[in-house]
């Protein structure tokens, strides 16, 4: 059928279910599970509202389990690779690192826009903007509101005015309502640009005091080599089974006695996905010894073989009944088998910076395939309560995506670094924005002859304006204050972010008019 499918609210509820399966719009491209199909097929009229509640504390799940991905095996394997690779601080921070803090959103935002339908990108545009909006006021106010600081005038201003101008041009395409393959390549050829002026800018800073190493980073060189000696010792007192297991226990038995009953709660809530991820995702540490044979071999077999699973193209046919799920497995073999017979139990190969690499393309599609079935909940919340993708994005993707860049951000400020948490502020939406709409409109615009046709509304350019709003007051401010964040800046900022999701709800429900 050629419907579209927010026709299924007119009919009676005994034939929605049929109306769902039966149309195209309401199919899912990409995904394991049709949820509104779930919600329509399996549960009756009567337990709807149950139906919503599990789907909500499943997107819940999926979003700690985004960030469980990121933080505890995305970033760490690109902090390996740029040890093994001898990048400097300065190149691995705006480069890796910011890909590793900015993975959930450039690829939520990815899967949004080249899985939309009909050039509608509103999800993706309002989760960039939404979150960008978010962590430039109200997590900068939240570490304002912690420490009042002065602030770094060079990069705070240099920050600013790369978001305002890449506010501005992701406006500009919304406006005209297309863009072209060679602009998509031009908002990724504006992050090198802001990297070459990050990087010929630090040549003629001063060290900030934020950049005092900690306590433990003074007890480790980083001219040590990156697989080390041995350091846990409970490793060598254990056999090499007892080590698989203590290496795949999802539970933080060590600090257990230490958490409160809140966080022990959450230590078991995500148990389930960190089991699986550390059964998959080899980690290469540079300050401990984390080679484990019997892991690391397991993980070779299976990885190239649940990178298939993760993109659904475990079926795909080769030649005459073999298939794509069957090469990976007998490549997992083999590779397994290579490792297993040219290492030692105690020591890491020569080749174990391998490991990372593997680890890097599985978490990308571990946070892929996470990231996928996030946009289709929002998606089916969307039909039900027939809201638009760009108020969705605004609040629930932007806000679960922010949760860890606010925490992140306090942590940091708490430890004496409120320079670096108010740079992260500026710097992270930017890679973002820039990043996020680069790769995912060059795919969309190479798979529709070069250009990609936005389907723009009122709302989108509110988000947009909003930013602009936003970073132009707190450079005001910050040049009337002498580049000190305080109370006040605070203050500010909050009224500002109530200010912009006020009028943007109000826009989305027509009260206000443009």
């Amino acid at each position: 059928m050629g419907s579209e499918c927010i026709f299924y609210h007119a009919l009676d509820f005994r034939y929605q279910c049929e109306f769902i399966r039966a149309t195209n719009d309401c199919q899912t491209l990409t995904g394991f599970v049709n949820y509104l199909e779930f919600t329509h097929c399996n549960f009756s009229e009567n337990l709807q509202p149950l139906a919503l509640v599990i789907l909500f504390l499943w997107l819940i799940f999926l979003f700690v389990s985004l960030g469980v991905t990121a933080k505890n095996f995305f970033c760490p394997t690109l902090t390996a690779i740029s040890k093994a690779l001898k990048l400097s601080d300065n190149v691995a921070g705006v480069t890796f690192l910011a890909f590793g803090n900015g993975a959930p959103d450039v690829i939520s935002a990815i899967v949004a826009i080249t899985n939309s339908n009909d050039g509608d990108a509103g999800l993706a545009i309002g989760a960039l903007f939404g979150a960008a909006v978010f962590i430039t006021t109200v997590v900068a106010g939240t570490i304002s509101a912690l420490k009042d600081f002065e602030i770094a005038q060079v990069s705070f201003l240099r920050d600013t005015i790369f978001l305002v101008g890449a506010s501005y041009w992701t406006f500009y395409i919304l406006y005209t309502g297309e863009i072209w393959t060679t602009e998509a390549i031009g908002f990724m050829l504006l992050y090198i640009c802001y990297v070459c002026a990050v990087l010929i800018a630090r040549q003629f800073e001063p060290v900030n005091v934020d950049q005092t190493p900690s306590h433990d980073e003074e007890r480790s060189d980083e001219h040590a080599p990156l697989l080390g000696q041995k350091t846990r010792v409970e490793d060598n007192r254990c056999n090499q089974l007892r080590a698989l297991l203590c290496d795949i226990n999802p539970i933080d038995v060590e600090g257990w006695n230490s958490k409160g009953y809140i966080m022990r709660f959450f230590e078991i809530y995500k148990s389930p996905i960190k089991l699986l991820l550390q059964i998959t995702i080899p980690l290469v540490r540079h300050d401990v010894d984390s080679w484990n044979r019997p892991l690391n071999c397991f993980q070779v077999l299976i990885g190239p073989l649940w990178c298939t699973v993760l993109t659904k193209s475990y079926g795909t046919v080769i030649v005459g009944g073999f298939c794509l799920w069957h090469l990976m497995l007998c490549l997992g073999f083999i590779l397994a088998a290579i490792v297993f017979f040219t290492s030692h139990p105690q020591e890491p190969p020569v080749y174990y910076i391998g490991f990372a690499f593997l680890g890097f393309l599985t978490s990308v599609f571990w946070i892929f395939a996470i990231a996928t079935e996030v946009v289709n909940i929002l998606k089916m919340f969307g039909m039900v309560f027939d809201l638009s993708d760009a108020i969705l994005g605004l609040t629930f993707l932007a806000w679960g995506n922010c949760i860890g860049d606010l925490v992140a951000d306090i942590e940091m400020t708490k430890r004496g670094s409120p320079r670096m948490a108010i740079s992260a502020c500026f710097g992270g939406p930017l890679f973002n924005l820039l990043i996020g709409i680069g790769i995912s409109c060059t795919i969309a615009a190479a798979k529709n002859r070069g250009v990609f046709y936005f389907r723009t509304d009122n709302l989108q350019l509110v988000l947009a304006t909003g930013l602009v709003i936003s970073l132009f007051t707190s450079m005001f401010f910050m040049i009337a204050s002498g580049f000190r964040a305080t109370k006040v800046y605070t203050v500010l900022l909050y009224i500002l972010y109530t200010v912009f999701l006020l009028v943007a709800l109000l826009t989305e429900t027509k009260i206000i008019k443009w």
